[in-house]
């Protein structure tokens, strides 16, 4: 896995994935994985996450699939606030689109879903931003990696052992 004109290691790589959204103005899709490491403050994906995030050049994109796995944790405890905030802080993100799953992700994902046996969860995400043309899609879910999911796939672990 190779950013196009990357540096060495994994900042110089997600500096260019985010170079590349801004250039193109196509969005940069998370799935759910990377934004829970960084809600955690897992410390090696938390700093390239936010570094995407805080980025207001680069268009980025969650699925409603994505935000709903990120709450659920908030949710399964009754943290209402924490769930607010969580929304609120998304919501807020320059540049970010929360994309609603309609009915065209509906259908988009039974094609995921065909070509890559994924769960509808994950073939929902994967179906965004296919549909949104991303430039990326960044995740940390190692079945994804071999799966032809229709846009490019950046797993956060193998963008971390790079260093």
């Amino acid at each position: 896995m190779e950013a196009r004109g990357a540096t060495s290691g994994p900042r110089q790589y997600i500096d260019q994935l985010v170079a590349d959204a801004a250039r193109t103005r196509r969005p940069m899709v998370f799935d759910s994985a990377p934004l829970i490491d960084f809600l955690s403050r897992h410390l090696g994906v938390s700093i390239l996450v936010r570094s995407i995030l805080l980025n207001r050049d680069a268009p980025k994109a969650i699925s409603t699939i994505t935000l709903n796995e990120i709450t659920t944790g908030a949710a399964s405890i009754r943290d209402h606030a924490r769930v607010s905030e969580i929304w609120q802080f998304f919501a807020e993100i320059p540049n970010m689109s929360i994309v609603d799953f309609d009915q065209r992700h509906a259908i988009e994902a039974a094609y995921v879903r065909a070509a890559t046996g994924l769960k509808l969860p994950d073939a929902a995400i994967a179906a965004t931003a296919r549909l949104a043309d991303a430039s990326a899609l960044i995740g940390n879910d190692r079945q994804w990696r071999d799966k032809p999911l229709g846009v490019d796939y950046h797993h956060m672990d193998d963008i971390l052992d790079e260093s």
